[in-house]
Formats: C-alpha cells, sequence, structure tokens
C-alpha cells in the first residue's frame, strides 16, 4: 500500500481487488458471488457512463 496508510491509491486498489478476486474465485460458491459482484460492477459502470454522457450534453 502506498505511504499513506489510510489513503490508498487507485493503483493499490486496484491491485488489491485483482488479489481478492483471485482467492475467491478458488472457494466453494465462489460463481454466485462473482455473478453478484459483476452485476454491481456493471450497473456501477453504466451509472457512471450515462452520468457523463448527459452532463455533455448540457
Amino acid at each position: 500500500m502506498s505511504d499513506r496508510a489510510a489513503h490508498p491509491t487507485l493503483q493499490d486498489l486496484k491491485r488489491e481487488c485483482h488479489r481478492l478476486l483471485e482467492v475467491i474465485s478458488h472457494r466453494p460458491g465462489a460463481a454466485k458471488l462473482m455473478i453478484g459482484v459483476h452485476k454491481q460492477l456493471q450497473l456501477f459502470s453504466q451509472y457512471k457512463a450515462n452520468r457523463q454522457k448527459s452532463t455533455y450534453e448540457r
């Protein structure tokens, strides 16, 4: 993690998320959990994309 332990960098967070996905993927029931996480990430990315699009149209 970065020098500021209370405030990880974006790169720190991405690295940690990838590590956690790898660990979780080897556990029983991982598919169900990953599907839920995948849906949430898609929802968030679509929300942000739509929000940015509407900002540019103003």
